[in-house]
């Protein structure tokens, strides 16, 4: 992942690295998941309301 690359020549500890570059795509997949749920909900809520969709 690019955020992490400058901290690679330090090798200080793999495992810690790999705990923190697992919960920042953790945390982007669920922001973006809740994201696209909410635009969902918005565009349907919006069609229901003009009555495009029954």
């Amino acid at each position: 992942m690019w955020l992490l690359k400058p901290r690679r020549r330090y090798n200080s500890s793999k495992k810690i690295e790999w705990i923190v570059e697992w919960l920042i795509k953790g945390f982007l997949v669920f922001w973006a998941y809740t994201f696209v749920r909410a635009i969902i909900i918005l565009i349907l809520g919006t069609m229901r309301h003009y009555g495009v969709i029954e």
